[in-house]
């Protein structure tokens, strides 16, 4: 190897010395320019003839060096002729430039020199730069390219020699991409047929050799197909009008993905090569729909799209293709949902049946067919989860979608925007009891933590809209849209209780309990915002101490009727809560209310009060035999300290 260098470095020295010569002959006139370029050529003849002497010696490297400067001293001296003495026409430049380049190449075979080949290459695809007038024809050109790229690539393949190929690809992709600039429409067209043929070339040079032994394709050729791919992609965008760039892109994509079907038909083993073909189809397709479309029409397109790359993924096996699959469906929702600006700039013309509404109805149909797909096909657990998701998600957003319909009908009919929270929380709520109940009566466990999770926020939006009741201004009591959502909730959370009472196990009998005392927590809390409400209307005259005793009196009368709930059905729950209720009302009244009232009603209040107590507590004893039953037994040492 150091041998090689030295020779190398020994001939590019000579080369330098020669050419340093050369100019000062040629700065004191000593040789004409016939002459100069005669010594340079025969020069040249002589180290090409030095290096056969050396291969004759067995003196590889050395041989290599020493033609291979010959050979750019012969290509530098034809040059000159031409460019700085102008003793030859640009077609005898090019044609003797041409031989030089020929001249090279089977040097390069001869030596089996990977080096010489690739300056000889270079040579090659320097020539038309060199000879250039800027009057050429772009036809001509590109025929010189194919020719030149036929040797190139027919030497490369013979030899093996992959760097070969890499260059005559880069350096022909540099050179058709530059000549685009300038060109007439129909010049345009010539161009995208060179360069159809050109990336036909370069993607059979780099799978010739692959389909030749039956073996899978390296990363490192996948990565040069995918280049090539991407630059004739980008080339025929450039060299095509808009109206035909979907349909080239389109057909590209198709291409590709036939490349991928017809490789595994041959190479079922060589999975990564399929998937780069096929995912190169999939950009292909996915960008020509971009070209053609935008907006709504566009987020749809890419949601169907996106179906049928997750059910072909199935079908032809390929599971990794999925992760294709994923990222159009993610840029359709990005279009749709940023789009409309998360809901706030949705505002179509009418009720679903919108241009706008088109994008989500697509993807939640999309979102069940694949999960209806894989349920049915899929074979391992993993596809089975992917079903569940694809399923939930297909929940979340339908949701979504409804809301933002619920937002474009208040801005349609104008209605008043400070309720449309309490709208949202009531629909909300219904939905989150749908998925409950529809998974319950399937047995389907999946739809369990959508529907908690959605009514969980059913709950946060109508409480923190009222702003835990401060801020609760409903039209009418009861029965307004601020209330909905209040009386849906508790009703769903009585509902869910009593179903899971009836079929409720000890270890579920806390969750009972829980689901009961919410719904009673809500109830209170509504309650207590409609008195709140009543108050602050100007037909009502504001009285703090009235309401803060209407407050207690409510309370009061809420903690009795759940008392008396509570024993007569024997649940703990409700006597713990009235009970909690109670003490409640006694401490706002001994800390707050009396002293806001006069004392004749001061005494009547906690006079009230105790008597309630009192006879909620004889109410309790005297009948606790036939309340508590033989399920909760009071013995006489304990039932005076632990009784409820």
């Amino acid at each position: 190897m150091l041998g090689s260098w030295f020779a190398r470095i020994g001939a590019f020295a000579i080369f330098l010395g020669a050419a340093f010569a050369f100019k000062y002959a040629v700065d004191r006139n000593l040789i004409s320019p016939a002459g100069r370029i005669a010594i340079g050529v025969l020069l040249g003849a002589a180290f090409i003839g030095w290096g056969e002497w050396a291969h004759r010696k067995t003196w590889p490297l050395f041989a290599q060096a020493v033609a291979g400067g010959g050979v750019a001293i012969m290509y530098l001296s034809v040059w000159a002729g031409y460019q700085l003495y102008d003793l030859m026409s640009p077609l005898l430049a090019l044609v003797s430039l041409a031989a030089v380049v020929v001249l090279g190449g089977a040097l390069a075979v001869r030596h089996n020199s990977v080096a010489l080949a690739i300056m000889a290459a270079l040579g090659g695809f320097l020539n038309p730069v060199l000879v250039s007038t800027g009057r050429g024809s772009i036809a001509a050109l590109n025929l010189y390219l194919l020719l030149l790229n036929a040797g190139i690539l027919g030497l490369a393949f013979y030899r093996r020699w992959r760097p070969l190929t890499v260059v005559a690809m880069a350096a022909t992709w540099l050179l058709v991409l530059g000549s685009i600039f300038g060109t007439t429409q129909s010049q345009r067209l010539v161009l995208l047929a060179f360069g159809t043929v050109f990336f036909l070339m370069f993607t059979t040079a780099l799978l010739v050799q692959y389909l030749k032994t039956r073996t899978a394709v390296q990363p490192e050729d996948l990565v040069l197909i995918s280049i090539n791919s991407m630059v004739f992609f980008a080339y025929g965008v450039l060299l095509l009008p808009a109206g035909g760039q979907p349909l080239f892109a389109l057909l590209l994509g198709l291409v590709h993905i036939g490349m991928g079907l017809v490789w595994r038909s041959q190479l079922k083993t060589d999975t990564n090569a399929v998937l780069t073909f096929i995912a190169l189809g999939v950009g292909a397709a996915t960008t020509a729909v971009a070209l053609q479309f935008e907006g709504p029409v566009l987020s749809t397109v890419w949601a169907v799209e996106a179906v049928l790359i997750m059910v072909g993924s199935v079908r032809v096996g390929l599971s990794k293709l999925r992760i294709a699959g994923l990222i159009v469906f993610g840029l359709s929702l990005l279009i749709s949902l940023f789009g409309s600006g998360l809901g706030a700039l949705y505002n179509p013309p009418r009720l679903f049946f919108s241009v706008d509404a088109l994008p989500f109805a697509t993807q939640i149909a999309a979102l069940a067919v694949t999960s209806m797909f894989l349920r049915r096909k899929g074979e391992t657990a993993l596809e089975q989860r992917a079903a569940d998701t694809s399923a939930i998600l297909a929940l979340v957003l339908n949701l979504l979608w409804l809301t933002f319909e619920l937002a474009g009908q208040y801005q349609r009919a104008d209605w008043s925007l400070r309720t449309l929270p309490f709208a949202v929380a009531t629909f909300w709520a219904l939905y989150g009891a749908g998925i409950g109940g529809f998974g319950l009566a399937r047995d389907l466990k999946w739809t369990r933590a959508p529907a908690m999770a959605i009514f969980g926020l059913s709950l946060a939006i109508s409480v923190f809209s009222s702003g835990f009741g401060a801020t609760y201004e409903p039209a009418n009591p009861v029965l307004s849209v601020e209330s909905a959502p209040f009386l849906v909730q508790i009703a769903i959370l009585a509902a869910t209780a009593i179903a899971l009472r009836k079929t409720a196990d000890s270890t579920r009998s806390k969750l009972v309990d829980a689901v009961a005392g919410g719904a009673n927590l809500l109830a209170l809390l509504w309650i207590t915002s409609e008195l709140w409400a009543h108050y602050n209307r100007p037909s009502v005259t504001w009285s703090l101490a009235g309401f803060t005793y209407t407050l207690s009196t409510v309370w009061t009368l809420y903690a009795a009727g759940l008392l008396a709930f509570g024993i007569g059905r024997r649940a703990k729950w409700a006597r713990v809560f009235s009970v909690s209720l109670f003490g409640l009302v006694i401490a706002k009244l001994v800390l707050a209310d009396v002293w806001l009232l006069e004392t004749p009603l001061r005494i009547a209040s906690l006079m009230g009060l105790g008597l309630v107590l009192l006879l909620c507590s004889l109410g309790y004893h005297q009948f606790r035999a036939l309340i508590l039953g033989p399920e909760d037994p009071a013995s006489p040492s304990t039932s005076g300290a632990n009784a409820v």
